[in-house]
């Protein structure tokens, strides 16, 4: 028996019975060929619990860009002309926003709540925005967690640290937890999942927490309060520190290297301290005012204020540290809240302290001081800018927050689901 197909010829068997078995297998391959294209097109049941073969099956789609690119977190894509000029910044790796910037387009988030829960946490320090607090939190969660301790990049080991990192190559294998005032950028230095979070405190309240806490110590951030062994004034402070977490998001490592020691040298004032004893935010501070003009930092102002929501998972502000850390316990599912809430109400809420800093009258006429002042102003004026945008964001995300715990009833507060429900 034979079909023609144009100049082709199938040859069927002659026997009846294999024919059927034939037919039999071809329209089951048919069958079991339209089934896979319709499993394959279906999202799995247990895709939000967050599985390891979820974990796995989402890590491929980054590798083959097949999410949303504003969204992802190794992002490639054209800057801005005028960031050609600080390539150090335009960071690689991070994952966005939690509440605020993820796909909500489709029944399960993307990235997925695994994706932060399995990442690399690093946490970005304002200098005097709670940042002792966190470093004991995370310390502590460590030790409940058995994880190493978080590593720490500071002022006094920036340089060597960047340098190890650097040279280890562009994928590695990162700890769990970093904290430090100069860990913005750690994330890149990797192709897994790394989460950035931060809180900062209202700049003008830092600035006077930052002078009354440097009074007498000898601190590698207060180092340089004083002009030849004279106290620097409140104002004087404040133009020395300027738009410290401004800096801080534009730091280059190479700058606290000794590559660097010789132009800081020859950029400090006879007041400074030596290039070698200065702490790395003051070589920063001086590389980044003598390269950058005033309209350049207005638009890396821009860029920044852009990409805020996109760098980092998480932001909070010292007024609410509280809210702040059940946010950052339902993100990174970590006992944030748990371990740490009764240290932030002693030390960040100061409750039941005698601190003259918590005396609001003290508090108002020193802040009334600094903001009768236009030369502050201007030195704080891109802080002022961060705050009011992470202030913002932080408000997006407590409303999201709450309103999914409320939504759901599940326990995302603290608390268990609500009975009268």
């Amino acid at each position: 028996m034979n079909i023609v197909f144009s100049d082709k010829r199938l040859h069927l068997p002659r026997n009846r019975g294999n024919l059927v078995f034939l037919i039999g297998t071809l329209f089951t391959i048919m069958i079991l060929t339209m089934s896979y294209r319709k499993i394959d097109t279906m999202v799995p049941e247990g895709r939000n619990q967050q599985d390891n073969e979820e974990y796995e099956y989402q890590m491929k789609r980054l590798r083959e860009n097949e999410f949303p690119k504003s969204l992802h977190h190794n992002i490639k894509y054209s800057p801005p002309t005028y960031m050609a000029k600080f390539q150090w910044a335009m960071h690689k790796n991070y994952l966005p926003n939690y509440y605020t910037r993820r796909d909500m387009s489709t029944a399960n988030r993307w990235p997925s709540d695994g994706f932060y829960s399995n990442a690399s946490v690093v946490f970005v320090d304002n200098h005097h925005s709670g940042g002792g607090v966190m470093k004991d939190c995370m310390s502590a969660i460590a030790d409940n967690s058995s994880l190493p301790k978080p590593t720490l990049v500071w002022n006094n080991n920036v340089g060597k640290f960047y340098t190890n990192m650097k040279g280890g190559g562009s994928n590695q294998i990162l700890e769990k937890l970093y904290l430090g005032g100069f860990t913005f950028g750690v994330c890149d230095y990797t192709n897994e999942p790394c989460s950035y979070f931060t809180v900062i405190r209202e700049p003008y309240e830092r600035i006077i927490a930052s002078y009354v806490y440097c009074k007498g110590k000898e601190d590698l951030p207060c180092q340089v309060r004083n002009a030849k062994g004279k106290p620097l004034s409140l104002k004087d402070w404040a133009l020395r520190q300027g738009s410290f977490f401004f800096r801080q998001l534009l730091h280059n490592p190479e700058v606290c290297g000794l590559s660097y020691l010789s132009r800081i040298e020859e950029l400090r004032d006879d007041n400074d301290p030596s290039a070698v004893s200065m702490p790395c935010w003051y070589k920063n501070k001086l590389i980044l005012d003598h390269i950058m003009t005033k309209q350049e930092k207005a638009q890396v102002l821009d860029f920044i204020l852009e990409h805020l929501e996109t760098w980092f998972s998480v932001v909070g502000i010292t007024d609410e540290y509280d809210t702040f850390l059940k946010i950052l316990q339902h993100t990174y599912k970590m006992p944030f809240e748990k371990m740490c809430k009764e240290t932030v109400e002693k030390v960040v809420f100061k409750r039941d302290s005698t601190d003259y800093l918590t005396q609001s009258e003290l508090l108002y006429e020193l802040k009334r001081e600094l903001l009768s002042d236009q030369e502050v102003f201007d030195a704080l004026y891109h802080d002022v800018r961060i705050y009011q945008k992470i202030q913002d964001i932080f408000v997006a995300q407590k409303e999201i927050f709450f309103s999914s715990a409320q939504n759901s009833g599940h326990n995302l507060i603290g608390h268990g689901p609500d009975k009268n429900r």
